[in-house]
């Protein structure tokens, strides 16, 4: 039950007598019901959500990390774009372990840095105070504790996962082809998350660009196997998602259509996957610029986040593969189009002209 439904009704304002007044209105069937997954599904969304935090955690002291060394005036972020990589965190165990030579340290960075072992060097000339350089330890073994900790929570979430996947039909590797995109190692989980979901909607969501693996775990928590069933139409899901505007109408005309200012946390994921769609060569990619171009950046944020979720509703619902070709014009049949009505534009103007010089 949403509180919003009810908000407006009068009196009955004590707990008890709400919650009579609640329980009549839900056996009259005037109350719509909140959408709720699986249990199993539910525990899946718990431990991601907690993951999240984690991971919120685990950036936290790597932002302590930067800024102990920048107050012992080492500049290693200027020369180093991921302090978190194999070259940073190698530098920071040993500045730690108490060598506090600038060459040697410059030594431990990747052959593949950018910068010189010169300019490395130079960054690391600072002042080693004791007490930073414990602020810079103590942040250093709180970030492996918690990455230790998001390692526990991948085995326990791919626990839940199996045990969700047997509770379903017996998953089916006839149709399954994975798809070839490239996925980040940065907070990445260290299990097949693809085929997992495969084996819970039956159809390949990795497909669909701007789909990363963390989206699809978020997803397969948030919504469960059967979401499709519990939603009477493509609308209606894109509603709840909180991507479809809020078209206010009175007198018959619009007087606002902005989309509501509530928090869904799928409809945040469809908007991650859309933002990561503002530079793609697909059909999306290109829907999101031209939407960008016309009504601006977060405007085409939503726009094309509700597009996919149609497309991932869809795919569901109906078990059919993600197919190009049915999401919308591609670029090239865009500039044939604006080609052939600027031609056209310009042939009445021809003619005007010729009328004006009779």
């Amino acid at each position: 039950m949403n509180a919003r439904d009810v908000k407006n009704y009068s009196g009955r304002k004590t707990d008890e007598a709400d919650a009579e007044w609640l329980m009549m209105l839900h056996s009259y069937g005037l109350l719509k019901c909140s959408f709720q997954p699986e249990n199993e599904a539910r525990a899946i969304r718990n431990l991601t959500r907690h993951r999240s935090n984690l991971l919120q955690s685990s950036s936290r002291e790597a932002l302590h990390m930067q800024k102990a060394m920048e107050q012992m005036n080492l500049k290693l972020g200027n020369v180093i774009s991921d302090l978190l990589g194999k070259s940073g965190m190698s530098i920071i165990r040993a500045i730690i372990s108490g060598n506090h030579d600038p060459r040697e340290l410059a030594a431990l960075a990747e052959e593949n840095c950018k910068a010189s072992k010169e300019e490395i060097a130079n960054s690391l000339e600072g002042s080693w105070a004791e007490d930073h350089l414990f602020e810079l330890e103590q942040a250093f073994d709180l970030y492996n504790f918690i990455q230790e900790q998001v390692n526990k929570c991948d085995r326990q979430i791919e626990m839940h996962l199996i045990r969700y996947r047997a509770e379903l039909d017996h998953p089916s590797d006839d149709n399954f082809q994975r798809c070839k995109k490239k996925i980040g190692k940065k907070n990445a989980v260290d299990f097949d998350v693809e085929k997992y979901a495969f084996d819970i909607w039956k159809v390949n969501i990795m497909a669909i660009p701007g789909m990363s693996a963390i989206s699809l775990l978020q997803l397969i928590g948030e919504l469960g196997h059967n979401f499709a069933d519990k939603f009477e139409t493509c609308h209606s899901f894109c509603s709840w998602l909180n991507l479809v505007p809020n078209n206010k109408v009175s007198g018959g005309k619009l007087l606002s259509s902005k989309v509501p200012k509530k928090t869904n946390i799928c409809g945040q994921v469809f908007r991650l996957c859309a933002n990561s769609l503002k530079r793609n060569k697909t059909t999306l990619g290109y829907y999101f610029r031209r939407i960008q171009s016309r009504c601006g950046y977060s405007q085409a944020i939503v726009a094309t986040a509700h597009k996919i979720a149609k497309i991932f509703f869809t795919m569901i619902k109906n078990r059919t593969e993600y197919d190009e070709s049915e999401t919308g014009i591609n670029e090239r049949d865009l500039l044939e189009r604006k080609i052939t009505m600027t031609q056209r534009r310009l042939d009445k103007l021809n003619r005007q002209l010729e009328v004006a010089l009779a």
